[in-house]
């Protein structure tokens, strides 16, 4: 069986991509059709077709927590939601 390498070091990949369902998991109060993705450096998508919104938080610092992310997320939604 072939299995997929990382391009340029030949490990094996323990990312991909994959789209999260509504919430993230991050207590934020996106909609129903939200979806998005994190990274493993801190970076985040966020895209809410409710609130016309695409969040986007980009970081460069491998294996960073995602706080400082999830409270720039909770803010934008702390504008938005009444």
């Amino acid at each position: 069986m072939n299995r997929l390498k990382e391009e340029g070091t030949g490990r094996d990949p323990h990312y991909g991509l994959g789209w999260g369902l509504p919430g993230l998991g991050r207590g934020t109060p996106s909609s129903a059709s939200s979806f998005g993705h994190a990274g493993a450096t801190g970076s985040l998508l966020v895209v809410d077709p409710a609130y016309d919104l695409v969040f986007v938080h980009l970081r460069n610092d491998w294996g960073a927590s995602m706080r400082a992310s999830d409270e720039v997320l909770q803010a934008v939604y702390g504008a938005l939601v009444p």
